[in-house]
């Protein structure tokens, strides 16, 4: 049992609007971090406060369709040319992208 007695999300809002003594809520408590996203003082676990994935307006993504995963192989190759050549192929055959373990003799090299 909590000791803090349960209040709406606009009772708080009211108490911590006295509480910033005149100072804008939006600029003391909203952040926004790069890429657009809003990082708000208080996030409530009501179920109407996120809609789902695929719904407007889009706070979980585009679709209801659950992620497909992605095919990024792991390239161990100390020639950095040849990797980039096991990766074309790979990438020809579907794969979304790769990863390469250069061995440290390939280290400093350019990939063309």
């Amino acid at each position: 049992m909590s000791e803090f007695a349960t209040v709406d999300a606009e009772t708080w809002r009211q108490r911590v609007i006295e509480e910033l003594k005149g100072q804008d809520f939006e600029r003391a408590l909203v952040h926004r971090a790069l890429g657009g996203l809003t990082i708000e003082p208080l996030y409530d676990a009501t179920p109407e406060a996120w809609s789902p994935p695929g719904v407007s307006p889009y706070l979980r993504g585009g679709t209801s369709e659950p992620a497909t995963p992605r095919s990024l192989p792991v390239f161990a190759q100390p020639d950095v040319t040849v990797a980039a050549e096991h990766l074309t192929l790979a990438r020809r055959r579907g794969a979304d992208g790769g990863f390469f373990r250069l061995a440290p003799s390939a280290r400093g090299r350019d990939v063309a």
